[in-house]
């Protein structure tokens, strides 16, 4: 059984922190044991050696099986820590917020209980974040799609260090930022009041976007895959229209657009706020038999708000997501489709998005070949 050796020690900001890790892993789990334990113990093989990490189980009230999982790893290893929520909360943020608040390492990485780490991830990504004195160090993943493992996007630049508070526009990284296989300086995080937003979808990209903003200096490894991420149907609430995870979407992207705001960001001509459209919209088709409903509430604003004869589309969009006026939104669905696809940096990403798929002699293909029907 792991040894702890406990001793006491203040943050920056004069918090008392108990412990010795070097990171908190922070993993929001909700009806997961088809994954659970392959997932906890790619962290327990780390090559940094598990005695340096902190894993907080958050337990979102699951139904399953999970629980036990958890009770289990918890009584093998004092640094596995359990916390078990009494409701369901219907979003991974307020798990992940108890686990922020919960953790005690000197980084924090965030993960999902059905994806899998690549044994190295902690000890690259911590190396880097030592040796740069970085807020943040991300690197890229292997996506698993159909049981075939695909990578992100290659970069020339194996590596980039950006210092996107002096000037954001000159990054074009920023909309592929991402939460999981990244790892953050918690007190960065603390001194920043870097929360997830309680709403049901995209909770995570308003934690993503007020984490690069405000970081003084990140670091890239462009070509680094640490993580594999599975497509799996369960990751995405739904893919049919639903009124509720429409108003959850764009409420989180009003938030998005308020904070930016907030932090003097100008976008309304960048395509940061097109990058919005398209998460948007992704998200569902929306069937022909919710046409009818849909429009009918459209005019029941459009009765009360005459619309500018001439707008610039995507300026109009920003100003209905601010004002919440969601069904407006709708009026311009087909026309936002069309923008969205005649935007060049839009068709690169869709085109490039999964290039290549991984190949027998790459170093990887024996982790990702032994997860393909995981």
């Amino acid at each position: 059984m792991l040894k702890r050796y406990i001793f006491i020690k203040r943050n920056n900001l004069g918090r008392v922190i108990i412990g010795n890790y070097k990171i908190s892993i922070i993993v929001p789990i909700y009806n997961q044991d088809k994954y659970l334990n392959k997932s906890i113990e790619s962290i327990i093989n780390q090559t940094i050696g598990f005695k340096n990490i902190e894993l907080i189980l958050v337990d979102d009230y699951s139904t399953d099986n999970s629980r036990n999982i958890i009770k289990e790893y918890a009584k093998k290893f004092k640094n596995i820590i359990p916390i078990f929520l009494n409701k369901n909360n219907g979003t991974p943020a307020i798990p992940k917020n108890k686990g922020i608040k919960k953790s005690t390492g000197d980084y924090i990485m965030f993960f999902d209980p059905d994806d899998y780490l690549i044994p190295d991830i902690c000890e690259k990504l911590y190396d880097e974040i030592i040796n740069e004195k970085c807020d943040i160090v991300t690197g890229n993943a292997i996506f698993m799609i159909d049981n075939t493992p695909y990578y992100n996007i290659r970069h020339n630049n194996p590596k980039e260090i950006i210092h996107p508070i002096k000037n954001y526009k000159n990054y074009k990284n920023y909309k592929n930022f991402h939460c999981w296989g990244t790892l953050y300086n918690r007190n960065f995080i603390e001194k920043n009041n870097i929360k997830f937003i309680n709403v049901k979808t995209n909770e995570d990209t308003y934690f993503v976007y007020k984490s690069f903003f405000n970081a003084k200096k990140i670091c890239y490894l462009n070509n680094y895959y640490g993580i594999i991420y599975f497509i799996r149907n369960e990751k995405t609430l739904s893919k049919t229209f639903s009124k509720e995870i429409l108003i959850s979407t764009i409420d989180a992207f009003t938030q998005i657009r308020e904070l930016l705001i907030d932090m003097n960001v100008t976008f309304d001509e960048d395509p940061f706020l097109i990058n919005i459209i398209m998460r948007l919209y992704e998200k569902w088709e929306i069937p022909k038999k919710n046409e009818k409903y849909i429009y009918e509430e459209m005019l029941k604003y459009k009765k009360n708000n005459k619309l500018p004869k001439s707008v610039s589309l995507h300026i109009r969009f920003g100003e209905i997501l601010l004002e919440k006026k969601y069904f407006i939104l709708l009026h311009y669905y087909r026309q936002i489709i069309l923008f969205i696809l005649n935007q060049k940096f839009i068709q690169n990403k869709i085109n490039n998005k999964y290039k290549d798929a991984v190949k027998p002699n790459d170093k990887i293909y024996n982790i990702v070949s032994s997860l393909r029907y995981y």
